[in-house]
């Protein structure tokens, strides 16, 4: 199920961050420049905005299309 599979990932990140932060991994972060980190957070917060929007608005019954450009049908 779903909630099954986000708990799952919850987790293993979990461990991988204590791991990280445990063998002192912080040096990785410096090769991230601002711009990086700022576009990938918006871009994913765009992704759920966009993917949440029939349930915000209520909507129900909408076919699901796939393919690359689906996010925007």
């Amino acid at each position: 199920t779903p909630i099954q599979v986000a708990s799952t990932l919850t987790a293993a990140i979990g461990i991988v961050q204590f791991a990280a932060g445990l063998l002192r991994l912080e040096f990785l972060a410096s090769y991230f420049s601002d711009p990086l980190v700022s576009g990938f957070t918006t871009g994913a917060a765009v992704y759920v905005l966009i993917a949440q929007i029939d349930d915000i608005f209520g909507l129900t019954g909408l076919p699901k299309s796939s393919g690359p450009g689906y996010i925007f049908v």
